[in-house]
Parts: C-alpha cells; sequence; structure tokens
C-alpha cells in the first residue's frame, strides 16, 4: 500500500461510479481506460484512499541490511524484493542489495511509472508506455507497449494488460522464463485487472462493460494451458468497479472492489462478499494467509476499523486503530500498521506483538515474513525486528 499525495474533500461513492462510468464509456474509450491505470491509485482521494495494489512480495526473502542509503526524491516509487529495495523515478530505475550496495540502474523515461516485484525480479512500467524487467544484475524482458498494467504472481509468471486496436484491452501471459505462454483479446470489456494463478495454470480477468445504462463489472477465468477465445467461467461482480485481483492460491480469487471484496472458487463459484455497509473503504492489504480491509465510519472518524478476512470470505479478527492509517502492509502470517508516529504489529489473528514509537518520519512499511519490517524514512531503508525498540 502507498500513501496519498493529496486530500480533498471526497464525492460521494456514487458519484464516484457516475463518473468512472461517463469516463469509461461516454468519452474516447480506449484513451480513457489508460487513463483509469494511471490514476487509479488516485480514484476518490479520501473516498477510496489507499485502494491500491501492492507490491506481491515473494514468500521467502533474505534477511536485508540494518539500513540502506539511496537517492531521494519526492515523486520517487519504492518496492522491496527479496529484501532489497527497488527506487524508481521517472528517469531512473535503481536497484540495492540486501547489504545497500547498488547492484542495477538504468535510464528510463517514464511519465506514469509504476513498480511491481516477486522474488528476485523487479519491473518497472510506464503506464501507456513500456515495461522492463530486472533481476538485480540484468535485463530480462523489455516491451514497448502500451502497457495499462502489469502484474507478477509469486513464481514470477506475468500477466500484462496493453491496448491494441479493433480490442478494448488484451491480456498476455508471459512464464517465469520471460516467454510468451497465452494471450486473450476483449471485445466487450474493457480490462482493468488480471492475474496469474501461483501454478500458472489459470488467469483471472477483471472488465467492465456497459449494458445500456447499467454499468457490469465481472470476473473471468481461463485456462492457460488451452488456446481457447472464450472464458471457462465468469461470475458478475456485485460491488462496483473492481480496482484489484488478488490470487492468493491456486483455488481462490478475490476481487476487491469499490464496496469490498468478493471471494471466488477458481471454478468462478462465489464464496463471500464483504461490504463495506456504507462505510469509507479506505486501504487494504493481504498475504498468502489473509485480507486486511480497513474502513472509517465518516471521514473525519479519528477510529479506523481494520477487519481481517480469510479467502472464503469468513471474518477471523477485527480491532480497531486510533487515527488515520497511513499505511498498511501483510506478508505470511503478519501485518503492521502505520498509524501517525506509531507502528503497530500483529500477528495473522490481529493480537498485537510490538509497538514502534518515534515513526513521525516513516513514509513506507513493507512487512517481512519473520515479522521484522521494512521502514523507508527519508533517504534510506532500515529494518526494524520486534522486541529491539
Amino acid at each position: 500500500m502507498t500513501k496519498m499525495h493529496t486530500k480533498k474533500k471526497p464525492p460521494p461513492k456514487s458519484g464516484i461510479v457516475r463518473g468512472i462510468l461517463s469516463t469509461l464509456f461516454l468519452l474516447v474509450a480506449l484513451v480513457l481506460v489508460a487513463v483509469f491505470f494511471i490514476f487509479r491509485d488516485r480514484i476518490g482521494t479520501d473516498t477510496l484512499r489507499g485502494i491500491k495494489r501492492l507490491i506481491p512480495f515473494s514468500s521467502e526473502s533474505a534477511p536485508p541490511a540494518d539500513e540502506v542509503s539511496f537517492d531521494s526524491g519526492l515523486r520517487n516509487i519504492y518496492g522491496f524484493y527479496d529484501g532489497k529495495l527497488a527506487v524508481l523515478s521517472k528517469e531512473r530505475l535503481a536497484l540495492y542489495s540486501s547489504s545497500g550496495t547498488e547492484t542495477f540502474s538504468m535510464a528510463v523515461s517514464m511519465e506514469n511509472p509504476a513498480l511491481e516485484a516477486s522474488g528476485d525480479r523487479v519491473m518497472a512500467y510506464d503506464r501507456g508506455g513500456g515495461l522492463v524487467i530486472s533481476d538485480g544484475s540484468s535485463v530480462l524482458l523489455e516491451l514497448d507497449g502500451p502497457v495499462l498494467g502489469a502484474k507478477f504472481n509469486s513464481r514470477q509468471w506475468l500477466a500484462v494488460i496493453s491496448r491494441e486496436t479493433g480490442f478494448k484491452g488484451v491480456v498476455t501471459v508471459y512464464d517465469n522464463k520471460c516467454r510468451r505462454r497465452y494471450a486473450w483479446n476483449s471485445s466487450s470489456g474493457y480490462i482493468l485487472d488480471a492475474a496469474v494463478s501461483p501454478g500458472g495454470k489459470r488467469l483471472a480477468i477483471a472488465s467492465a462493460s456497459q449494458d445500456g445504462d447499467r454499468l457490469v463489472s465481472s470476473v473471468s477465468f481461463h485456462d492457460i494451458s488451452k488456446d481457447s477465445d472464450a472464458p471457462e467461467y465468469t461470475a458478475e461482480l456485485t460491488g462496483g468497479l473492481p480496482l484489484s485481483l488478488i490470487y492468493p492460491d491456486n483455488n481462490h480469487v478475490c476481487v476487491i472492489t469499490e464496496d469490498g471484496a468478493e471471494f471466488y472458487s477458481e471454478d468462478g463459484e462465489k464464496l463471500g462478499v464483504y461490504s463495506s455497509g456504507g462505510k469509507i473503504f479506505t486501504e487494504y492489504a493481504f498475504s498468502s494467509d489473509f485480507l486486511l480491509i480497513a474502513v472509517k465510519f465518516t471521514e473525519s472518524a479519528q477510529i479506523s476499523e481494520l477487519v481481517s478476512l480469510d479467502y472464503d470470505g469468513n471474518p477471523i479478527s477485527k480491532i480497531s486503530i486510533s487515527g488515520d492509517i497511513t499505511d498498511l502492509s501483510a506478508r505470511g502470517g503478519y501485518f503492521s500498521v502505520l498509524s501517525g508516529s506509531i507502528l503497530d504489529i500483529y500477528n495473522g489473528k490481529c493480537e498485537k506483538i510490538d509497538t514502534l514509537n518515534d515513526c513521525a518520519s516513516v513514509r513506507k512499511i513493507a512487512q517481512q515474513p519473520d515479522g521484522s519490517v521494512f521502514l523507508l524514512e527519508g533517504d534510506s531503508a532500515r529494518l526494524y525486528s520486534p522486541g529491539k525498540s
């Protein structure tokens, strides 16, 4: 989860839906789908604050250095991969080892940069432009685009959403050797997100289309091993526009919507739904074990409610957080909450295991699978381990 940079009075949620509808379908459709990807992290700056894709960490990582220094910048994007640090600006991608040494850098030219990571690989792409993947020492794949979105799975398979004349969106799947394995062209719905299953056998696609005056959002399921134009299963979403897809294991798919989350089996069966129920959906984070959703009763409320759910949609636990949540991160059996100048670390049962005060300078956090947390502050990132405050 990354932090929003502006704070405005939130528009009503229904107004957001109407705005997205008119954007997607009443103007120049393909160009504005690209705009959706560029500004997706900022839709409804307060009402949907924090509804954005997290960097999908690998299940294991090497222990990082106590502190890594890097070139800071107000417009930099930061990511943590395999216990290491990636820093992306509009002009440069730089990767740092766990010892703090810069291992790789390259010049880029990006107007709307985005960053994804999995295992020892980092992907930087320009929304509406090109894409590059590095393993920290060399370039493994370069695409000219136009790339609208891209996402790794936990085994470094890749789903790339792009634009192609005659279609409303194209999804291409690459395996972990960067070989093209599957492609699907959409002629009826605008593709908003796509994710490959951890086993690399299935592809889930979230899309939106217009039926008269009605916005229809759906998730479709595709068998990558089959050369077929038709999805195996399609399910209509009930929670509004899909914002992100999570494929936590081979048997479950979670769709983050503007209202909450919907949970499906790999066969397209709806397993459960979490609705914000009129509350303001502000943040989410996920690990392979659970999903976290943060809501507030009103925009001015000083208390946030944090709900953890399994991927059948069943609630695990619920806690109250004082103040605004400025960052949220989950991995393995732990998650961390940054609220104001306080960092709280929890286990998967929502039991607090540690608190770190004096975190006013921390801009971003990244939970590690052993309970430790990467803290990004100023021009450095450091590791904090529970019990060492």
